[in-house]
């Protein structure tokens, strides 16, 4: 099933995993986002704590920022600009990432420079 979601981009979803182990996954989980917690798989954002909730999930936000930043480092080796969160939001169709994570965090655990720091522009104007 992670296997499925690597390489198609489909979650499973209850039936299709009932399906394939032949028992009631309700019998031995309590919901399914203990099945995608497991094969690593990012939960749907419906129902998740963000960061901002009361009691935030940080294994569902830890996967989350994993997927960011694979993206962000595919966009980069692609010779593409760094990513906004506008695009990386389209690219997973989640209409707000900073309700899970900042960008900028995302860039300074992958060791690069967030927007705000990076080097100005050299204009040709002298400070007046």
């Amino acid at each position: 099933m992670r296997k499925k979601y690597l390489t198609e981009g489909i979650k499973p979803n209850c039936a299709t995993i009932s399906k394939n182990l032949n028992y009631d996954i309700y019998t031995y989980f309590s919901s399914l986002f203990d099945i995608y917690k497991i094969l690593k798989i990012p939960l749907p954002l419906r129902n998740m704590g963000g960061k901002r909730a009361k009691k935030p999930d940080e294994e569902s936000i830890n996967l989350w920022k994993n997927e960011f930043k694979k993206f962000i480092l595919k966009e980069i080796k692609k010779g593409n600009r760094y990513p906004s969160g506008d695009k990386i939001g389209s690219h997973f169709g989640i209409s707000n990432i900073w309700n899970i994570v900042n960008v900028s965090d995302l860039y300074l655990e992958l060791g690069l420079e967030p927007y705000l720091e990076r080097k100005s522009r050299v204009t040709c104007f002298p400070n007046a």
